[in-house]
C-alpha cells in the first residue's frame, strides 16, 4: 500500500476509533461524577475495559499493513467495517444516561451483553478472514499467533454470549483483557520495525 493510501486509510481508522475511545473515557468520567448513584457490575466493567483495549490494539496493529503494495476493495471494506464495529461496541457497552436515575451497570449488562459481545465476535471473525486474505496476497506478511489469539477471543466471546452464569460473565472478559494486556507490548513493538 503506498504511503498516501496508507495515510488516508489510517486517518479514517483513527477518526472512527477516536469516537469510540472518547465515548468510553466519557463513560468513566460519568461514573466518577455520579459515583453515589451507580450500581456497579464486574462483567460490564471488564467488557468495557476489554473493548477499550481492543480499540487501542486495532489502531496499533493497523500499522503493520503500511508495507502492503495495493489497496483492494476488500482492504477498504475491512478498514471501514472493523472500526465501525469497534465503535458500535463502545457505544453499546455504555448505558444511556438518564438524569436523576441510578446508573445500573448490572441491568445494562444483562439487557445488552449479547449485542456488545456479538459485535466483538463479528470483529474477530472479520479480522481473521481478512488476515487470511492478506496473507494469501502477500506471502511475506506474517502475524505470529494472530489466528490462535483471534480464535481464543472469538471462542471466549461466544461462550460469554450464550452462557449467562455470573462466573462465566466475569471470566471470559477477564481472559480477553489479560491477553490484550500481555500482547500489547508486542503489538506496540511492531510500530518501531522498518
Amino acid at each position: 500500500m503506498s504511503s498516501a493510501i496508507f495515510d488516508h486509510l489510517t486517518a479514517l481508522i483513527s477518526i472512527i476509533l477516536s469516537l469510540g475511545i472518547a465515548n468510553l473515557v466519557a463513560f468513566v468520567a460519568t461514573l466518577v461524577h455520579r459515583q453515589k448513584r451507580v450500581r456497579l457490575s464486574a462483567p460490564q466493567l471488564l467488557w468495557a475495559a476489554t473493548i477499550f483495549m481492543a480499540q487501542i490494539e486495532f489502531w496499533l496493529s493497523a500499522f503493520a499493513f503500511r508495507t502492503i503494495s495495493q489497496a483492494t476493495v476488500w482492504s477498504i471494506l475491512f478498514v471501514m467495517l472493523v472500526p465501525i464495529l469497534h465503535y458500535l461496541q463502545a457505544v453499546l457497552v455504555v448505558p444511556e444516561e438518564r438524569p436523576g436515575e441510578v446508573i445500573d451497570l448490572k441491568r445494562h449488562h444483562e439487557e445488552n451483553y449479547r449485542e456488545y459481545i456479538g459485535a466483538g465476535v463479528a470483529t474477530n471473525v472479520i479480522t481473521l478472514g481478512y488476515l487470511a486474505y492478506m496473507m494469501a496476497l502477500n506471502p511475506g506478511l506474517s502475524v505470529p499467533g494472530a489466528y490462535e489469539i483471534g480464535g481464543l477471543f472469538t471462542v471466549t466471546g461466544l461462550i460469554a454470549m450464550f452462557v449467562r452464569w455470573h462466573w462465566v460473565q466475569v471470566l471470559m472478559p477477564a481472559i480477553q483483557l489479560t491477553l490484550r494486556l500481555v500482547f500489547l507490548p508486542a503489538i506496540a513493538a511492531t510500530m518501531g520495525q522498518g
